[in-house]
């Protein structure tokens, strides 16, 4: 039977997981889930990849001792966040998150680089200052010359695995999110990367999905279990390698629920109209040539900051408790805006909420319970709005929305997603990540073949649940004030 290693890393923990394939079912197996939280040092917030690259490791050499060989690993990550490694190897400083200040202020200095339609046209995608374009520029204001010692650029996942097997590429669906890849040529766009200032050679070889990168490092093939273990490059974009374990199929949208609500439909080609432009649809890499076209919906991200900062209040929150209080309130009286500036920010999140809503001359809501109501409502009206966006842009109608992530344990906000925008939900795995990664590398080894096997395979492996939408007097009227809300507050 074949053992892989799946490490998945989220904004908010991380995973290592144990799968194994008899050839027609996958079983996977959590080894290590550890909190992941940015570090503030040197006036920024950080990933810590030392620690991370260390529990990794650590986990991996624990299976091998206990369970025996371990055929491959692979790692899938969030997108744009990276690290910067000189010719000898070297991380130039741990990498700075996407949330972080020096982003955000290097917004304006893109805009006066290239026109929004302009950059839509070429990379099929909007650059916001949560990008690996923004973060990578307002580096090189900050520090020049450490900028200049880079030789290669490795967005996390592929940073990770240099730390296992000491090899430069950047995989193509996570590279993909940089917005620095020609959405039609699928490659590296040096024109725009020269007009932007960036060094070319900091943008190294592209690798597809399933590609063999090497070996793990010498001191770890003197590990038991570990001489023979392939380093991966799988579905490194979370999201795709999450979306690859949901049946493709005309007329349904699949939500990533997680740090963020990932929405959208696969097609064969980009879509690089206005329209999408405009609606902040990106267009995003895929195996086989496919395409995901989706928007980035603020996700669990509100949750688990109203989570820290309960926690912080000495507040002991047990979550499938509140979650059945949450149920009991639906649709609640009160909804946010998810993509309201604040609400994407690090820091107090409930006090965020309730002042959003006084603002907006809502019932301002006070429990754990009404403020999680309250988040759980705006998000399923975006999703209501991301579908009416998608008939109109794809021309396609839309009957169906399947969920995979985190997001599916949060069962009010399932069910408030079918109620509100009238489709019919299916959720699938919550690890839909993990497994995405490790059935990628089950074709590498030749186990199966291709995205419709991949998602046959985690159908049969694992069980889905429907929800049904339930009628909701006054939903409608509640949508058309959402509409009111979103436009009033538009960033």
């Amino acid at each position: 039977m074949l053992r892989m290693m799946a490490f998945d890393l989220g904004a908010s923990n991380y995973r290592a997981v144990t799968g194994l394939f008899n050839g027609s079912k996958l079983q996977v197996k959590e080894q290590l889930r550890h909190r992941n939280t940015v570090v503030q040092k040197n006036g920024h917030y950080r990933w810590n990849t030392e620690s991370i690259f260390g529990n990794l490791r650590g986990a991996i050499e624990e299976v091998s001792s206990i369970e025996g060989e371990v055929s491959s690993i692979a790692i899938d990550s969030w997108g744009a966040d990276f690290g910067l490694i000189d010719e000898k190897g070297v991380l130039l400083g741990e990498p700075i998150a996407h949330r972080d200040k020096l982003a955000k202020e290097s917004a304006s200095w893109f805009e006066r680089e290239i026109t929004r339609p302009e950059l839509y046209e070429i990379t099929g995608g909007s650059v916001p200052s949560m990008s690996t374009i923004c973060v990578l520029h307002g580096l090189m204001k900050k520090d020049a010359k450490l900028v200049s010692r880079a030789k290669s650029l490795l967005l996390m996942p592929d940073l990770i695995s240099f730390f296992f097997d000491g090899e430069v590429f950047n995989e193509y669906t996570i590279t993909s999110t940089s917005r620095l890849l020609g959405a039609k040529s699928r490659n590296w766009d040096f024109d725009l990367i020269r007009r932007l200032g960036f060094e070319e050679e900091l943008f190294g070889d592209l690798v597809q999905p399933g590609f063999v990168s090497g070996r793990l490092k010498k001191d770890l093939r003197t590990i038991s279990g570990l001489q023979k273990t392939q380093v991966i490059r799988t579905l490194s974009h979370d999201t795709a390698a999450a979306v690859s374990t949901i049946p493709l199929r005309k007329g349904q949208v699949y939500i990533s629920s997680g740090t963020w609500s990932v929405m959208g439909v696969v097609l064969e080609q980009p879509i690089l109209s206005n329209d999408a432009m405009y609606c902040e649809f990106e267009n995003e890499g895929m195996p086989e040539g496919k395409i995901r076209f989706l928007r980035n919906i603020p996700g669990l991200f509100m949750q688990s900051e109203c989570l820290k900062s309960w926690k912080e209040d000495g507040l002991e929150i047990d979550l499938k408790a509140l979650d059945a209080k949450v149920e009991q309130l639906m649709p609640g009286p009160s909804m946010i805006y998810p993509e309201y500036h604040s609400f994407v920010e690090y820091g107090n999140m409930p006090e965020k909420i309730r002042e959003f809503c006084r603002t907006t001359n809502q019932t301002v809501p006070e429990s754990p319970a009404e403020l999680l109501a309250t988040v759980n409502k705006g998000m399923a009206m975006e999703y209501r709005k991301t579908i009416e966006d998608l008939e109109r842009i794809t021309g396609n109608a839309i009957d169906s929305i399947y969920i995979v992530g985190g997001g599916v344990n949060n069962k009010p906000l399932c069910q408030l997603a079918a109620n509100i925008t009238g489709k019919q939900v299916t959720t699938g795995f919550s690890e839909a990540s993990s497994v995405g990664n490790l059935l990628m590398q089950a074709q590498t080894h030749g186990e199966i073949s291709g995205l419709v096997q991949i998602s046959d395979v985690a159908r049969a492996s694992f069980p889905v649940k429907q929800y049904t939408p339930e009628i909701v007097p006054g939903i409608d009227d509640d949508f058309q004030q959402y509409l009111t809300l979103r436009c009033n507050n538009y960033q």
